[in-house]
């Protein structure tokens, strides 16, 4: 593989900027991305391989390389090579990203283009930003919704009249 990140212009077709993983990491699959107001890209990997635990989040700044953003190592083993979905919060600070096969959800700060912190939620793909600063809406495939805000670290479940299954591509409205 030859894992790359492409900005287009619409009007055209034409390719604007194009970046690509270093070839270590040829393995390592672009999965979901999102964009904040400063143009930033947060990006979602899966890991193809069957050895090593590589960084599963990178970082894409208009004319820099693409950066890859390590968790400490017992929160990139437990992803298990494979995140699920990608969100930046209102503020564009912080993003969130899911490990659905992990179980957990990963929070990043960047502003320091570094781990934040992590919650549990059993097979937690879908991630939406609320209007407030660090909190996200969180899903499962398990027909849990919850508001998770990273800033004070409160959790509380949604209730909802039915308990559907949900997976990523989730946005509020």
């Amino acid at each position: 593989m030859q894992p790359s990140l492409a900005a287009l212009n619409l009007r055209s077709g034409q390719i604007e900027e194009q970046q690509m993983l270093p070839e270590a990491f040829h393995q390592l699959s672009i999965r979901h991305i999102d964009t904040n107001q400063r143009n930033e890209t947060i990006i979602a990997l899966q890991y193809q391989g069957k050895e090593d635990n590589p960084p599963l989040v990178a970082i894409h700044r208009p004319g820099q390389p693409l950066k890859l953003l390590a968790a400490p190592e017992p929160v990139d083993i437990a992803m298990k090579r494979y995140c699920g979905s990608a969100r930046f919060d209102s503020s564009g600070q912080y993003a969130a990203i899911s490990s659905p096969r992990g179980n957990l959800i990963t929070f990043w700060d960047l502003h320091s283009d570094s781990y934040h912190s992590m919650i549990n939620s059993p097979d937690g793909c879908g991630l939406a930003a609320t209007a407030n600063p660090g909190e996200f809406i969180i899903t499962t495939g398990r027909g849990i919704c919850q508001q998770h805000n990273l800033l004070n670290g409160s959790t509380q479940r949604i209730s909802l009249a039915q308990r559907p299954a949900w997976d990523n591509h989730m946005v509020t409205l």
